[in-house]
């Protein structure tokens, strides 16, 4: 962590939440205070969690149940709906990432031959000809 994020954070004595991914216990971070940094912000994490196994990928745990909103409702609910969305799409990527790394997914022709792309491309027509596809 870096100077300024050790004045402004306590960690909380205790194990937090299970991580979702290695199932090992979490270490729990609060904020020292509110500032105005969080309450200019639509919403802030009263509480977090951050996994203490080196070998997991997961970093940061910030469950909904400690997000405090400092909008409208109806912000707030525009908002749900774009993280919503945003949350589907990486979901989306990540699996994606995870098909085409075990070889079960190729993108865009990753294992075509430069001649077999040169086949597939019409030749170009003269200036006043129309081309064939159409």
């Amino acid at each position: 962590m870096s100077h300024r994020q050790k004045k402004c954070v306590v960690i909380v004595f205790g194990d937090g939440d299970l991580c979702p991914r290695c199932h090992q216990p979490t270490r729990i971070f609060e904020h020292r205070e509110i500032g105005k940094k969080q309450r200019r912000q639509p919403f802030y994490y009263s509480r977090w969690f951050r996994c203490m196994n080196a070998s997991c990928q997961t970093t940061l745990i910030m469950p909904e149940r400690f997000r405090v909103w400092n909008c409208s409702d109806d912000k707030r609910a525009s908002l749900e709906r774009w993280m919503v969305k945003h949350n589907e799409q990486r979901k989306v990527e990540r699996e994606t990432e995870r098909k085409v790394e075990a070889g079960e997914l190729v993108l865009w022709g990753d294992t075509w031959d430069d001649e077999a792309a040169q086949v597939m491309c019409p030749e170009s027509a003269e200036p006043n000809e129309r081309p064939p596809w159409e």
